[in-house]
């Protein structure tokens, strides 16, 4: 049966609703938003050597939160890179920037690491469950690595699934200046 000229508009201009819709739900769902980071904060982790990190410690100041795991290669080849940007950051005192590094990965495997490569900012671990903590945060893939900066009020200004880029961390540098300005 063949359709009309009618029938067959009508059926593409449904398609193209459905299709908008579509992007809209997946915009809406995968798009981070200050009720997820809400979640971040009454969590206590620990650090490879055992001690607490209470994330509630974090809040209220800019806090760039970095998943990762020993296992990842995209996450070893950016740690020496973070470290630097934290080490620039800690320059200009304590109160402008924060990075914390949370590993998806067992406390041996972390502390073995941290000897070989050691870093300026704190550790924490999450086991597999920080897996689940970025997706959480935003991680729609679940992979690793995945970074995401969240504001001193607690909204996510940048989040970005992969391994960071001196572009990204340029882009981080001037969303930190304009949030501090």
């Amino acid at each position: 049966m063949a359709m009309t000229k009618r029938q067959f508009i009508f059926s593409g201009l449904v398609g193209l609703g459905a299709g908008i819709a579509g992007i809209l739900t997946a915009e809406r769902s995968f798009t981070p938003k200050k009720a997820q980071t809400d979640s971040l904060w009454p969590l206590a982790l620990q650090t490879p050597t055992g001690l607490p990190v209470e994330l509630k410690t974090f809040q209220s100041k800019p806090l760039l939160i970095n998943f990762w795991a020993t296992w990842c290669s995209p996450c070893i080849e950016e740690m020496p890179l973070l470290n630097q940007f934290y080490l620039k950051h800690s320059e200009h005192g304590a109160n402008s920037f924060q990075l914390l590094g949370i590993a998806a990965d067992k406390a041996e495997s972390v502390a073995k690491f941290l000897k070989l490569m050691p870093v300026q900012f704190p550790i924490a671990l999450a086991g597999f469950d920080g897996i689940a903590l970025s997706r959480n945060l935003g991680n729609s893939a679940g992979g690793l690595p995945y970074s995401i900066l969240i504001g001193g009020k607690g909204d996510i200004l940048f989040a970005k699934e992969g391994q960071l880029t001196t572009n990204d961390l340029s882009t981080i540098d001037k969303l930190l200046s304009d949030s501090s300005g």
